[in-house]
């Protein structure tokens, strides 16, 4: 069974239909039966199952995973289908009902991406109860607190305004329908692109498509009113019975690392870092491949899993 290549992962894939949304779910079975930890992967903003697959796959070491599309995220029907906007109390309420009814019985390891991590920490503080629920946290390039990010105040301004005036229904599918025109898409993707300056012409053209096929999936009215969200964003008022676990890169061009750090330590009662090689925020790819993988899967980290398998 460890021989199955991870993009077979995908026949994994089924639909849920949670709260009158339909969407899907990796239901991901373990390697092997020593393997005894549950993983739930909550993951981002922008981004897809799809994307996320080589990870779940290498986590098949150590146990089954589950990862969730989320409302408006991932190709799921967005809160505005049920008339509800996508706040992030909203997505907190969603992703503790999949808890209670995917793990009613199951402790669980909760691995948080980005602003996935902001969900899970905003569900535990709403929801102290399902801490019992919860082995580990662990936190990729995840944040807490509208000042964790690197922004001028002219950014911010600009992003509010963007957020405003494209998360109304009809100008969200006017953005849609211009700029998902797949040839605008690329002119405006060439002028922003980090893509390095070496990368060769096949693979540029390759990342550029993924993040094309990625963003189309995503609702644009929720990811919108979601920058909004996030320049809102405090989630350091309320404690959570619970240590938790930082992949810390060596710098992140995204966030404060301290004050990530700093938040994280007022927040939960304990703060464990482990340090990664990567000098970027380590979810900022078009393309989840297996060197990014190792680098997000540390010996200290596979330690901890290994651990957490032998006290079961």
């Amino acid at each position: 069974m460890q021989n199955i290549k991870p993009h077979t992962s995908l026949k994994y894939i089924v639909p849920i239909n949670m709260n009158k949304l339909r969407g899907r779910m990796l239901n991901l079975p373990k390697f092997s039966q020593k393997s005894k930890l549950e993983f739930l992967l909550v993951y981002g903003q922008k981004s897809t199952i799809e994307k996320w697959t080589v990870l779940a796959h290498e986590l098949r070491n150590y146990g089954n995973v589950t990862m969730p599309d989320l409302p408006g995220i991932g190709g799921m029907q967005s809160f505005y289908k049920i008339g509800e906007l996508p706040t992030i109390d909203n997505y907190a309420d969603y992703l503790a009902s999949f808890i209670q009814l995917r793990f009613s019985r199951k402790k669980i390891t909760i691995v948080g991406m980005s602003f996935g991590f902001v969900i899970v920490t905003r569900m535990l503080q709403k929801y102290p109860e399902i801490t019992k629920k919860i082995n580990l946290i662990i936190n990729l390039s995840g944040f807490t607190n509208k000042n964790d990010l690197k922004l001028s105040n002219w950014q911010k301004k600009q992003i509010k305004a963007y957020s405003r005036l494209f998360s109304s229904k009809s100008m969200s599918k006017l953005y849609r329908t211009v700029i998902f025109e797949e040839s605008v898409f690329k002119l405006m993707y060439k002028r922003k692109s980090r893509i390095g300056k070496n990368t060769s012409t096949e693979k540029r053209r390759k990342l550029i498509k993924a993040d094309y096929n990625i963003q189309k999936k995503n609702d644009t009215r929720t990811q919108m009113f979601l920058l909004g969200e996030i320049l809102r964003l405090d989630n350091t008022k309320k404690k959570i019975n619970l240590p938790v676990w930082s992949l810390v890169g060596k710098y992140d061009e995204y966030l404060y690392s301290e004050n990530v750090k700093s938040n994280l330590e007022s927040i939960y009662i304990k703060y464990h870092e482990i340090k990664l090689k990567k000098s970027t925020h380590m979810v900022e790819f078009n393309e989840i491949t297996p060197e990014y993988v190792a680098e997000a899967m540390p010996y200290k980290l596979k330690q901890l899993f290994n651990r957490q398998n032998r006290a079961k």
